[in-house]
């Protein structure tokens, strides 16, 4: 298991601009999901929120999102994602992190570099996933005895 603790930023929350710091670990385990990265931010009082079931909460949260979303918004610095996760680079080498949720909408500030350190610690178990090919099409006919 790959992990990495930020201090990041919560800069705007049920629609108000604000500038929080927190902590935001991001975990990646080729182990128990090769394709999801785990970012969990552990809140403090001034952030405490709405859980994904609708209550209050101070609990730290955990968001998960394709490994392939996060490379993507590193390497291109371009806008990526739709739904509930979406990230997009900033100057000044922050990377905008726009989490969702039906009862919440958070937006964080997480410094880039070390986000693209992070990758470069998984890339050796992300890359070894890229040998396990997979032809669906063979793997179909065998399963359904075609």
């Amino acid at each position: 298991m790959v992990t990495r603790e930020l201090n990041a930023f919560l800069i705007r929350t049920a629609g108000v601009d604000v500038v929080i710091p927190l902590k935001v670990e991001l975990k990646y385990n080729p182990d128990t999901d090769p394709l999801a990265v785990e970012m969990v931010i552990h809140q403090s009082d001034s952030t405490a929120g709405i859980n994904e079931k609708g209550e209050e909460s101070a609990e730290p949260i955990g968001w998960y999102f394709g490994r392939d979303l996060l490379v993507a918004a590193v390497a291109t610095k371009q806008p990526t994602g739709v739904g509930d996760v979406r990230f997009r680079a900033g100057m000044n080498n922050c990377l905008f992190l726009c989490l969702r949720n039906p009862y919440a909408h958070a937006d964080f500030k997480l410094p880039l570099d070390e986000v693209k350190e992070f990758l470069d610690d998984t890339a050796d178990d992300a890359q070894n996933l890229d040998s396990l090919h997979l032809d669906l099409a063979e793997f179909l006919d065998e399963v359904l005895g075609g």
